[in-house]
Order: C-alpha cells, then structure tokens, then sequence
C-alpha cells in the first residue's frame, strides 16, 4: 500500500510538471499551476503495464492573467467592459467590475459569469449583471430588455492552442483564479513516466531519491 501510495505520488508529479513545461510556451505561460489525478486502483500495476488509466490535469490560471487573455482573444462585444476592468471571484464564478465604478462616477456596474467548457473550449456565460448593491438576474435582463441586454451572450475565449493530447472538459472559478480541467492522452508520456518510475528500473530509484 505504502508502496504504491509513493509510486502515485511520484507519476502524478512528474505528469503535472510535463504538463507544466509544455503550457509554459502558451500565453499563459509560467503563472499556470498543474496538478494531474491518475485514475485507476494500483498505480503498480499501471506502471508494469506501461497503461496509466484515465488522466485528469487541472490548471489554474490567475484571474489577471485570464483577464490580459480574454481582453485579447474573446469575440464577444463587451461594451468597453474589459478595458481597464478588474477580475475578480465569487461563489464559483467570474466578476468583472467596469473601471467606471470604481471611479466614484456613479454605482458600480458589474458582470457575473459561469465559466464553462463546450467542446472542447472555453466559455464564459453571463448569469447576472450587479449595479451597487443590486444584482439583476441575466434571465431578467433578457426578458425585459434594456441597459444590459448586450452584455448577456455568451463570450467564447479563444484560447491559444493547447499541446497536444491536452482537452478541456469543465472549468470553474475559485480563490482568484480560474481552475481549467482537462484530459490527457498520450501514450507517449506514459511509456516514459513507465520507464522512469518502474520499481526495477536503475533511473526510477534515482529518480524517487530525489522528488520524494
């Protein structure tokens, strides 16, 4: 058990900090953080048969660097919005408040949103727009029409192209930054994870001495 507890602790470093390297070249560069979860009972047995199950990696993104991101790369008419908004997190959604408000011009206009992931890609879904203290629902807004109605499409970010074997599956929102979860399928990194970590391996004991 101890054994194999180590192995698992070992595989799933080394996969997070793959994942780490390659998004490294992308927009986000080095403020991502990865963590990666193996499926499957024993990570041993996995390892013996160079077959790892399934593969999830999650990637944190800060909100100030997803706000440089989408500022850039979203297709959605925002109004002026995100020109010079700040980004924030609450209860698992996004919260982009306009620089207007913040000037104490007048009440503060934000917008709430869901992040979500539709085949394969990122989307941020508007849910409610808050003016001060008042928070309006998008299906009221919607409804009625009026100051707002612009803002309630859904805003595909276009994201920069992902390595390869890496696809978005869920996203979500917490502690100041948006949490990405993807899944990974590359059968080339496990044949190497396999090589590395194998208990009879010469590399996988250096390699334990110097991770654990």
């Amino acid at each position: 058990m101890i054994a194999d507890t180590v192995a698992r602790t070992v595989v799933e470093r080394r996969i997070a900090d793959t994942v780490q390297d390659r998004l490294a070249a992308t927009v986000f560069g080095p403020t991502a953080s990865v963590t990666a979860d193996v499926g499957g009972v024993s990570m041993l047995a996995q390892l013996a048969t160079q077959s790892f199950g399934a593969i999830e990696v999650a990637v944190t993104v800060p909100v100030e660097q997803l706000a440089a991101v989408a500022a850039e790369r979203t297709t959605a008419d925002d109004g002026g919005l995100l020109s010079g908004a700040t980004w924030t997190t609450h209860d698992g959604a996004l919260v982009i408040a306009a620089a207007g408000g913040q000037s104490g011009s007048g009440p503060g206009i934000s917008l709430v949103l869901q992040p979500t992931v539709d085949d394969g890609d990122l989307v941020l879904v508007p849910t409610a727009i808050q003016l001060g203290d008042r928070t309006v629902s998008a299906e009221l807004i919607a409804a009625r029409g009026g100051v707002g109605a612009e803002l309630l499409s859904p805003w595909p970010i276009q994201l920069p192209e992902l390595p390869d074997g890496i696809r978005l599956v869920n996203a979500d929102a917490a502690d100041g930054s948006l949490v990405l979860h993807a899944e990974l399928r590359d059968p080339e990194l496990s044949d190497r994870t396999a090589a590395d970590v194998l208990p009879n391996s010469p590399d996988a004991h250096r390699t334990r001495g110097e991770e654990l």
